[in-house]
């Protein structure tokens, strides 16, 4: 007799159900509590109803659809302006023409279509946007250039003689636009010819400067010794500078992002200072040219964050839910090498193996946590969480693939995983006592203070939690193609992760369906032991991946070590594993809720995580 396992068809999104009601439904602008008070398709956004969006084209018209943390929605007329970020509304920022918009670090964190202009998100044909960028508002009272370092003049000198009549007669200018302050005058482009230009190192072109033009000042301008010729381009640090057509020097609003400045252009694949590891014993370190180059390769221990440790920091002291765990009492640390390959995300399973198989899945080497993150070695994050640390930007990408880009954005082409945003996510990583009980007792593990339960999975994380605390560990989340690929034993397809076996009523293979009182300690499960060594990746607690999910439901193709990115979040982030609450028929399955739930209920089982490592 066959058994029949579709994977990736059956959905279940968990939310707070709404009351029965036949109130009236409210339209858009009135206020609300919950997506079901609004009419229609609308949905419910600090405590407004909003027409739903993938981009502005969706929105009524002079409406844009911003991304906020959870979705995406048409940004009202009396929503746009602002003076602070503290006067936005669904989670968005003040950006510098004082409009409100998503704070972004590339397009990839935009809706449809937009482009990410000085760090924040805008239609291509947005009014406000010059030359790409977003300026801010002109105000009378704007002040000179204020130059990024020693070598870069605010204005003219001021015994220049005068210039011939043209729009950058009398003109001082903003330290961020390289354009009039004045009102009426307008901003020459950097690019624009210099009429009469003449220049010379000595002083004696035809511009007629008095003496020779040295120093600081070395180029000769419209008779004015200035700091270069119009044009000419270099670095300010890691941002790059034009020099402007009155011979200053000017910065692009934004500096290089996972890049690196080299004369004057952002350059290769990562940003001065910056270090990963390219494998578990090798770091790495960004060269003068924006390239990976190699350190010294670990002698002992591995590889975490660019840097050689004795071990990982959420096992750097022994203890329970620290070294520990499995039958072994080995370190709960434990990371397993998991070699690449590709395999079938659906199929249906029977003695004879997979069949019916569809959306292939390529998935390169890399490593996977043996046992789910327990409550001792979360502790330690928190610890550090409340010492003041949180993720760096562009953090936490599997540095390993793609000659550092990361995972490959499905559906995308030449796009890839940005890594941390801390721009929209730092708010959301708040482990306190009161998130991590999340006011349920008996599905939460966590406890004040250390105690019996500290090899226990960690429950009721978020998914921002669960991402942090990873690359605080020196490691990543899992691609939902990565996860899967490990629990399906990769081209065995197998039903389960440890085979075929029926799971059976008790806790021999999988904690599920209440064979244990509550959540089990990790590894408790032995027969569960998948094709690679990882343990529970079946029942006991739900494990967040990386991916968002498809509303449509469906895999993205092609998938070459891909993930889910660029989905709007209508339906949040991907959970595999099933939970201890649930019976049998759940394991395989996949689950999405919103990025900021815990999984607090008895149908749910709690969230935890396990996480990935470059191989």
């Amino acid at each position: 007799m066959s058994v029949s396992r579709v994977l990736g068809l059956m959905v279940v999104s968990v939310w707070l159900a709404a009351g029965c009601s036949s109130a009236k439904k409210i339209d858009v602008g009135g206020t609300c509590i919950l997506n079901s008070d609004c009419g229609g398709s609308l949905v419910c956004t600090s405590g407004v109803c909003h027409v739903a969006c993938r981009a502005s084209t969706d929105c009524p018209a002079g409406q844009s659809c911003m991304k906020t943390s959870d979705s995406a929605v048409c940004v009202l007329p009396a929503e746009v302006t602002c003076s602070a970020t503290s006067s936005c509304k669904n989670s968005l920022s003040c950006a510098p023409d004082q409009h409100c918009r998503t704070a972004c670090i590339s397009a990839t964190n935009c809706t449809t279509n937009q482009v990410c202009a000085s760090n924040f998100c805008a239609d291509p044909n947005d009014p406000d946007l010059v030359n790409g960028q977003i300026p801010p508002t002109a105000s009378p009272d704007a002040g000179t250039f204020d130059a990024l370092s020693p070598d870069l003049p605010a204005v003219l000198p001021a015994d220049a003689p005068p210039a011939a009549p043209g729009p950058e007669v009398g003109v001082t200018y903003d330290a961020s636009l390289d354009a009039p302050a004045g009102p009426d005058a307008p901003a020459p482009p950097l690019d624009a010819a210099a009429p009469d230009v003449a220049e010379s190192a000595s002083g004696t072109g035809d511009g007629g400067c008095p003496g020779a033009c040295t120093g600081n000042t070395p180029v000769c301008l419209k008779g004015a010794c200035v700091t270069c010729s119009p044009k000419d381009t270099k670095c300010a640090s890691n941002t790059p500078a034009t020099c402007s057509t009155i011979g200053a020097w000017v910065p692009d609003s934004v500096a290089c992002t996972n890049q690196t400045c080299v004369n004057g252009t952002c350059q290769g694949a990562c940003a001065p200072g910056q270090m990963q590891c390219a494998s578990s014993m090798q770091p790495q370190t960004c060269g003068s040219t924006g390239t990976w180059q190699n350190a010294t390769a670990c002698a002992s221990g591995q590889c975490v964050s660019g840097t050689c440790v004795a071990s990982l920091p959420s096992c750097q002291t022994s203890g329970a839910g620290l070294s520990d765990c499995g039958a072994n009492s080995e370190s709960c640390c434990t990371s397993l090498q998991v070699p690449g390959g590709t395999y079938y995300r659906t199929y249906t399973y029977d003695a004879d193996g997979g069949t019916g198989q569809a959306d292939p899945a390529t998935v390169s080497g890399f490593r996977l946590d043996k046992y789910l993150v327990t409550v001792g070695r979360f502790r330690q994050f928190v610890n550090a969480w409340k010492a003041g640390w949180l993720p760096s930007g562009g953090s936490g990408i599997h540095t390993h693939l793609n000659g550092g880009k990361g995972l490959a954005s499905a559906g995308y082409p030449g796009t890839y995983e940005t890594g941390w945003n801390p721009i929209l996510w730092n708010s959301n990583v708040v482990p306190t006592d009161a998130n991590l009980s999340s006011g349920n007792y008996s599905i939460s593990t966590w406890t004040n203070a250390a105690g019996s339960q500290e090899n226990l999975p960690i429950s009721c994380v978020n998914w921002y939690e669960a991402y942090a605390f990873c690359i605080w560990d020196g490691g990543f989340l899992p691609s939902e193609a990565e996860w899967e690929y490990a629990a399906a034993g990769g081209s065995e397809q197998r039903e389960y992760p440890w085979g075929a076996a029926d799971p059976g009523s008790g806790c021999q293979y999988a904690v599920f369906d209440n064979c244990y009182p509550g959540i089990a300690p990790v590894g408790a499960a032995m027969g569960g032991i998948g094709r690679w060594g990882q343990l529970d990746l079946a029942g006991d607690v739900e494990e967040w991946n990386q991916d968002e999910w498809n509303p449509s439901g469906a895999y993205a193709n092609p998938c070459t070590d891909c993930a889910q990115l660029t989905i709007i979040n209508y339906n949040g982030r991907i959970l595999r594993g099933g939970a201890w609450s649930e019976d049998a028929s759940t394991l395989p399955n996949r689950y999405s809720d919103a990025p900021t739930a815990r999984g607090a209920g008895l149908s749910v089982g709690g969230y935890g995580l396990r996480c990935a490592r470059v191989p």
